[in-house]
């Protein structure tokens, strides 16, 4: 009896405990390549995001991984934030199929805001360029859906493309980590004299719902009361 007990009271303390952050829901793996490459963005030019954003150089700056597919966890919830573009191109993010933002062109990311935001429980997430200079988003797909057509391989060598980062401070790959809570999207629309991913970005942050408070709290209250029960019972015999 005491055994099961103190294992009530140890199931009730570790439940009390997931309230706190989960990590690692979202992990970045190669695409239909069959590879990811590292890299810096912006890798070309100049990056509008990273100063106003991150508060670092718009050159040689922010590392992460080129041609990677984003996976996630069952039962994690994802929040899109858009924080805007600086491009010639109209640019498009959609999420399960529903467009979340449209840029029309021009530089939007400072002051560094939320322009949109989109919460859902897949990462079934795209951008759309239309290529040129003017007219609506539309044609060019960069996907992160493998069996959708368009630019699944989203390689280094094949724009449009978009760079990903858990963390744009690790320098080198072999720190730069492929697992997350919050990954940072730099699209790429291809256009050739504004090569410096800052197209259109966007950052996803999955989490998952914590264990109820009450519930938690009763349970744990229950295992300590059940061990007091005990243990006055011992003393009596």
């Amino acid at each position: 009896m005491k055994t099961l007990l103190l294992a009530g009271t140890a199931a009730a303390l570790l439940a009390f405990g997931a309230t706190g952050a989960q990590a690692g829901l979202m992990t970045l793996s190669p695409g239909t390549s069959g590879s990811m490459t590292f890299g810096d963005v912006p890798g070309a030019g100049t990056n509008q995001a990273l100063p106003p954003l991150f508060g670092i150089p718009d050159t040689g700056n922010g590392y992460g991984w080129y041609g990677a597919i984003v996976t996630g966890t069952a039962g994690a919830t994802y929040t899109y934030d858009v924080f805007g573009a600086e491009a010639g191109f109209h640019n498009r993010f959609s999420v399960d199929g529903s467009t979340v933002y449209t840029h029309g062109g021009g530089d939007n990311l400072s002051p560094a805001s939320i322009k949109a935001t989109y919460t859902g429980s897949t990462l079934n997430f795209s951008f759309l360029t239309n290529t040129t200079n003017s007219g609506l988003p539309a044609s060019t797909l960069i996907t992160n859906d493998l069996s959708a057509t368009g630019n699944t391989n989203n390689t280094l060598s094949n724009r449009p493309n978009f760079f990903s980062s858990f963390d744009l401070y690790a320098s080198t790959a072999g720190t730069n980590p492929q697992t997350g809570d919050v990954l940072w999207l730099f699209l790429d629309d291809s256009n050739t004299i504004d090569d410096n991913h800052d197209d259109l970005v966007v950052r996803i942050t999955a989490h998952l719902a914590p264990v109820p408070e009450p519930a938690s709290l009763g349970l744990l209250g229950a295992g300590l009361i059940g061990l007091g029960v005990a243990s006055r019972r011992r003393r009596k015999a």
